[in-house]
């Protein structure tokens, strides 16, 4: 379906086709994040609001935006669970990711791939203690503040002029390799 269909189709959507669709997907947002909404990768402090109005907007303004095509055999409500559903499932996949990361220098040295901080569990000591094992190095200095101000392999690339995601991860294999250096003193 191209655009122009999909945001005809949409205008043609009535107020109480809205409001009908709306309460159904408050419903499926409800039963699908279940109770699961105070820690963790759907409460408020993760999303940055409650989970159903976080779910609930993303799922009407991708499909208004027209990033999510809204496939004919499907009703506005199927469709927007099905938006929605995708968006809880990436939310998901993403915190247990950033659960991964590490919060010890002792834990480092047994990664394989980057090191991110967990804003709810950083701790000052594991950033200052990585800083002081960098320090003089500005490029490694310069990549651990990376780290820390972002949370993607992308981002950090940005963030460093990088252009390839090589480079990124040789300064992870050198900031380990000084770790074990500084360890064996």
């Amino acid at each position: 379906m191209d655009n122009n269909h999909q945001l005809e189709r949409l205008q043609c959507v009535t107020e109480d086709e809205w409001r009908k669709a709306l309460i159904e997907l408050a419903i499926y947002i409800t039963w699908k994040v279940g109770g699961r909404c105070q820690y963790g990768a759907h409460s408020e402090s993760e999303l940055g609001m409650t989970a159903l109005d976080y779910y609930k907007g993303e799922a009407v303004t991708k499909l208004c935006s027209c990033e999510w095509e809204w496939k004919e055999e499907l009703s506005l409500a199927e469709q927007l669970k099905v938006i929605a559903g995708s968006k809880i499932s990436m939310q998901v996949d993403h915190y247990k990711r950033k659960k991964k990361r590490i919060t010890s220098i002792e834990s480092l040295e047994k990664v394989d791939g980057l090191v991110f901080f967990d804003e709810e569990n950083e701790s000052k000591e594991f950033y200052e203690e990585l800083m002081s094992v960098a320090q003089g190095d500005e490029e490694l200095e310069l990549y651990i503040q990376a780290v820390h101000d972002n949370n993607s392999y992308d981002d950090i690339c940005s963030d460093l002029g990088f252009t390839d995601k090589q480079q990124v991860y040789n300064l992870q294999r050198k900031l380990v390799r000084r770790i074990k250096r500084q360890q064996k003193r």
